[in-house]
């Protein structure tokens, strides 16, 4: 494993958010849910695409609070832009689960 710098590590915005939408995103060839995430006043809404659709339902991920890196650039996923990257760990058959706090924190409240 490469070890980087606290300088590396502080360029990377960690943020809460919680997910206001979550909608089915049949144009991908691995399943996956198209997100919007609300950050707060300071960094907004922004959407991104998960593959979460093993351990989560559309219906239970509303209001679920999530941590994603919100200063990557946009990627186009199909016809859809990426604005964040939601962060998860796989479990034991790959799947993932999402990265989340155990206790509600304001939106866009950065990792420390």
């Amino acid at each position: 494993m490469e070890e980087i710098t606290w300088t590396d590590f502080e360029r990377i915005v960690l943020c809460v958010g919680t997910i206001t939408d979550a909608q089915d995103f049949p144009k991908v060839k691995k399943p996956a849910y198209q997100l919007q995430i609300d950050f707060g006043a300071k960094i907004g809404i922004r959407k991104s695409s998960a593959q979460i659709t093993v351990h989560y339902t559309r219906d239970e991920l509303i209001g679920k609070q999530v941590v994603a890196v919100v200063n990557f650039p946009r990627k186009q996923i199909a016809n859809f832009f990426s604005e964040c990257l939601v962060t998860g760990f796989a479990d034991a058959n790959g799947d993932i689960v999402l990265t989340a706090v155990d206790k509600e924190v304001p939106n866009g409240t950065r990792l420390m």
